[in-house]
């Protein structure tokens, strides 16, 4: 998209100089680009530029400036165009087993993923995996979205993995986000063996596997405990 920039060299009162010829200096600073030969000398008072939109939503400010002159500035507002996508994202992104809360933001967005601030569409949010709505179900939850967002918290399950949440709305693709649900304070070892029966020949071999866990079994994955194996009855630690 394209705004028209027009800088009007004026005296104290705001009146157009009409046999001014100054050259203008515009320079931008925000979203968007200039378009057209730059200075520019003004033509009856007046020099104009062509300020472009980029892809992103937001606010710039061209200022025209000239030599001796004070400068003036003109703000164009870049904004979101049709809406085609729900654009899903999860705060904070990993929670601990049982206790964590995540809240998942669905906005409703053009192509280039800008917020369509005027929508209200109905966002049903499905969840799948080791977590739960704030209220410890599961069914699908529709919420309206409010200036173009709609949210909803999730909690996790005591199950460490990952909680996957899709936020559908008619007519616009559907965004997705996940959330990792990560072990609690380590509080325990668990101890396994593959396999669980040996031949009594002097040379088969079982795996002792030591886990070092939560209070729901989960592996606490960043431990480094130091682990003293010892063994009792028919066997010996190799």
């Amino acid at each position: 998209s394209i705004s028209t920039i027009t800088a009007t060299i004026s005296d104290e009162f705001g009146n157009r100089i009409t046999d001014a010829t100054n050259s203008i200096t515009f320079t931008i600073n925000g979203v968007g680009t200039l378009d057209g030969t730059n200075p520019v000398n003004a033509v009856n008072g007046v020099a104009t530029i062509k300020m472009k939109s980029t892809t992103l939503a937001g606010g710039a400010t061209v200022q025209a400036s000239a030599s001796g002159l004070s400068s003036g500035n003109a703000f164009v507002n870049t904004v979101a165009g049709e809406k085609v996508k729900v654009v899903c994202s999860a705060e904070p992104v990993s929670v601990t087993a049982d206790v964590g809360i995540s809240t998942i933001t669905a906005r409703i967005a053009d192509q280039y993923g800008n917020t369509v601030e005027d929508a209200t569409d109905l966002v049903t949010f499905s969840i799948t995996g080791e977590g739960t709505w704030k209220d410890g179900k599961t069914d699908n939850r529709d919420v309206n979205a409010v200036g173009g967002i709609a949210t909803i918290a999730l909690k996790s399950t005591t199950q460490a993995g990952t909680i996957t949440v899709t936020a559908t709305a008619t007519g616009l693709t559907q965004g997705t986000t996940q959330v990792m649900t990560v072990a609690g304070p380590k509080t325990q070892i668990i101890n396994s063996a593959e396999p669980t029966s040996i031949k009594a020949n002097g040379v088969s071999i079982s795996t002792i596997t030591a886990k070092i866990a939560d209070q729901y079994g989960n592996t606490v994955t960043d431990a480094t405990d130091m682990i003293t194996f010892i063994v009792e009855g028919e066997g010996t630690l190799e």
